[in-house]
């Protein structure tokens, strides 16, 4: 059969009509299920075709460890092209003599980040703060709206005189978000808007693309996507008013901007129609977050199935992995993991992939000081071994092992660990 469809770039089509919500793909920045990966891969192909890419040309993948990686394999399938796959730590000399013998149509790499690992290692965001950024506060998000309106009509603004003030008033309202907001969250979001923002950016002056931030703005729990449109938005504002970029350090993108803007000079003001909007939007925001953490924890407990618990003893659960993109705290040092975790201590270790599970953590972050247990429910019945005091459990989604004592009821099962 010649039809692309054929061959491996119908993967993702048969995967997303069989388990659309099922986790496809993981890397340290995102995860994709099915629906995601071939939606991902539809856009892809649909860029390779707009570059001139067609069938029998190769591509050329000088890329890390990403899910990128295998949206471009399936893309360039999909339009029957080829994807020639290059090892990222190969030197200058070797690379040219492969790109030499396949001859590819397109090359396509990742250099910003690379330079911005080898640059700036410090530009980082830690991941740990999405656990307990103020999501539910209803005046700091209030207060996010307001920083968004201002940037997105200091982005629209014609005149530099009306950017200026625009992006005067966001700056303002930033830093009154730098008082209310923890230390730990603040530091999240500008190294979110370094880290991926800049990327974001780089990204989107390749493909000719517009501002991603729009008065709508972002949900209130999606912390990190918000960080890579306000990253790009600072960015595209520095950009409105000179060069910028020559020795950029470890200064926040608003704080580079509020230098280069100076101290004198109009300060816009939102309207008292929008921040009551914004102010109603937000208390609205923050309410829907505790309403749907209840709901959430009762969905998940009333999963038909098995249910599957796991009770630390003498040692705390301590997180071994987990998807920080398919994560939801649900107050009381209670997270909800979506896609992917794994727990363990002296006594063993579980892994839970492609369905939820719930730990309860023991200190004041609800997940790195460790979790008091793990439950999984929806299960089919788990098969039990149990031998020489070491206790193995295994499901569909569900493996581990570990030294404990079991008690079973009905249609449940707890380890107790010593």
């Amino acid at each position: 059969m010649t039809s692309p469809l054929h061959n491996v770039g119908s993967w993702t089509l048969r995967r997303a009509q069989i388990g659309p919500d099922h986790l496809a793909a993981v890397d340290a920045e995102r995860s994709l299920d099915y629906r995601a990966l071939h939606e991902r891969a539809g856009r892809c192909a649909a860029l390779l075709a707009a570059r001139g890419v067609g069938a029998g040309d190769r591509v050329a993948l000088l890329l890390g460890n990403r899910t990128a990686y295998l949206e471009l394999v399936f893309a360039a399938a999909r339009i029957g092209a080829i994807a020639v796959p290059l090892n990222a730590r190969l030197t200058a000399p070797e690379l040219r003599g492969l790109l030499a013998d396949c001859t590819p149509a397109l090359l396509v790499h990742e250099c910003f980040h690379v330079h911005q690992k080898a640059a700036h290692p410090d530009w980082t965001a830690n991941e740990a703060e999405l656990f307990t950024y103020p999501v539910d506060d209803a005046t700091i998000l209030a207060e996010r709206r307001q920083e968004t309106l201002a940037l997105v009509r200091a982005l629209q603004a014609r005149k530099d005189e009306d950017a200026r003030c625009w992006a005067r008033s966001a700056l303002a309202v930033r830093g009154k978000r730098a008082a209310s907001l923890p230390e730990g969250a603040l530091a999240y979001e500008r190294g979110i808007e370094k880290n991926e923002g800049l990327a974001q950016y780089v990204e989107d002056l390749s493909l000719h693309a517009g501002a991603r931030l729009t008065d709508a703005d972002f949900p209130a729990e999606e912390i990190r996507q918000r960080g890579y449109g306000t990253g790009q938005a600072w960015a595209l504002l520095l950009d409105r008013f000179g060069d910028w970029k020559a020795g950029l350090g470890a200064t926040p993108l608003d704080e580079v901007l509020r230098a280069r803007l100076g101290s004198e000079g109009a300060v816009c003001a939102l309207s008292p129609d929008a921040i009551r909007s914004a102010t109603a939007r937000a208390e609205r925001d923050a309410a829907e977050v505790l309403a749907s953490r209840g709901t959430r924890r009762s969905a998940f407990l009333a999963a038909p199935g098995w249910t599957v618990e796991i009770v630390a003893g003498g040692e705390p659960l301590w997180p071994q992995g987990f998807d920080p993109w398919n994560v939801k705290n649900l107050g009381e040092r209670v997270v909800l993991h979506t896609r992917w975790v794994k727990v363990g201590n002296g006594a063993g270790s579980v892994e839970v992939l492609d369905r939820p599970s719930l730990t309860e953590g023991l200190g004041p972050h609800p997940l790195f000081n460790g979790a008091r247990r793990l439950v999984v429910t929806g299960l089919a019945e788990p098969a039990l071994t149990e031998g020489e005091g070491q206790v193995g459990i295994e499901a569909k989604g569900l493996k581990g092992s570990f030294r404990g004592r079991v008690e079973r009821g009905e249609r449940r099962i707890r380890l107790l660990l010593p």
